[in-house]
This record gives C-alpha cells, sequence and structure tokens, in this order.
C-alpha cells in the first residue's frame, strides 16, 4: 500500500473520522457534541490517541463551566490507563485545575510533568499555577513556581513578572518588589501601561519611601 492509500485508510477509519469530528468541535467550540462523539467512540471501542484527547481536554478547559472541569478530569483519567499525556495534556489539565480554583494541582501537573514524564514545561506551562497562587495572594507559593521555572530554564515575560510584582507588592515584600523589577528592566524594553501603573503604585506606597527609594525608570 502506497503512503497516499496508507493516510486515506487512517482518514477513513472510525479513529480518523472521530479526529476530523473533534476537530471541527474545536473550530467551532462545540464542547456538548465532543463529549457526545466520545462517548459513542468509547461504546464502539474507538481506537483513541493524544490528538483525540488533546482536542477533548482543550473543549472542556475551554467550556468554562462546571460540566466541562468534571468530563475533562475524568477523560484525563481514562487517558492515562492507555496513552501517554504531552506537553499539550499538561498543560491543558493545569488550566483545568486553575478552573477549580487549585494552582496547587496545577503546579503539581507541571512537576509531574517534567519529573514523571520527562517532559519540559513551556512557559504556559506554569502560567495557571503562577496565576492562580498570585490571585490568592500567595507569595511564598507564587515563588516556589518562579523557583522552578527558573531551575528547569524558563524565562518569565512581563506578564508573569507582573503577577509576580504585584503579589510582591501587596505583601510589602520590598526584597521581592526590588528583584521583579530589576529582572521587568532587564528583559523588557518597555513596560505596558498596566506594570507601569503598578510600579508607580509601589513607588506612592508608604513601604518605599520607607526605605528611601526615589525612582525607577519604567522605560
Amino acid at each position: 500500500m502506497s503512503n497516499k492509500s496508507e493516510k486515506k485508510a487512517r482518514r477513513e477509519s472510525p479513529s480518523g473520522k472521530l479526529l476530523y469530528l473533534l476537530g471541527r468541535c474545536s473550530k467551532y467550540n462545540n464542547t456538548l457534541e465532543a463529549l457526545r462523539l466520545y462517548d459513542e467512540a468509547l461504546v464502539n471501542n474507538v481506537p483513541l490517541n493524544v490528538e483525540h484527547y488533546n482536542k477533548l481536554l482543550y473543549l472542556c478547559s475551554s467550556s468554562n463551566n462546571e460540566l466541562g472541569l468534571e468530563r475533562g478530569f475524568e477523560i484525563f483519567g481514562k487517558m492515562e490507563r492507555s496513552v501517554v499525556p504531552n506537553e499539550s495534556t499538561f498543560t491543558t489539565m493545569a488550566r483545568l485545575a486553575a478552573f477549580k480554583d487549585d494552582p496547587q494541582m496545577a503546579f503539581d501537573l507541571v512537576k509531574k510533568m517534567k519529573e514523571g514524564c520527562g517532559i519540559s514545561p513551556k512557559l504556559r506551562s506554569y502560567v495557571p499555577a503562577l496565576s492562580g497562587f498570585c490571585k490568592k495572594g500567595l507569595a511564598d507559593k507564587a515563588y516556589e513556581v518562579d523557583g522552578y521555572m527558573i531551575m528547569n530554564g524558563v524565562a518569565a515575560e512581563e506578564g508573569e513578572l507582573g503577577l509576580l510584582l504585584r503579589v510582591s507588592v501587596d505583601a510589602g515584600r520590598v526584597e521581592k518588589v526590588y528583584e521583579m523589577l530589576q529582572r521587568l528592566r532587564g528583559s523588557v524594553r518597555q513596560v505596558s501601561e498596566e506594570t507601569a501603573g503598578l510600579v508607580e503604585e509601589w513607588f506612592r506606597s508608604d513601604v518605599a519611601v520607607g526605605v528611601g527609594v526615589k525612582s525607577w525608570d519604567v522605560g
């Protein structure tokens, strides 16, 4: 059989047809139809691969409702028993954990990706945990995520440094505020208005005045 014939056979197989239909569901953000197709595939013993699961999990994570959350974790649990997850899988599950308001679970998924599966997380993989801890005001946990990123060679960008700066300002962590300011200065040519406003807020604060700092160039 030629390569062209093999590709056609894969496309026309039950698994190939399911992948195509899930792709259409993803395009039109139709989570309910994707879940119906998934349940039907289970009944008919259609083989699923990582692409099928990733499309399903993506739709669950983008649905922003309890059904998507519940089914997402259910599908991931079944996936782990038969298919090796990849970076996209873990990142999507971290987002689902964030929707569940559980940044620790999101962080544990990132560590499982790296330490359990040998997969290098991308910056996007860390954002759900980092953002979740920062929003909860859990500065030390946010610094733990940041430290894990640094240890694994992942550089925070303005968005992440802004989150760390905000949680540091709110917690009055002077040394961390200036660490984040220096990192912003070293990595961002010109900060956004939002970040610049946060910097100005810090320098107007009683804490900043108390340590005798007068200015900082935001670019």
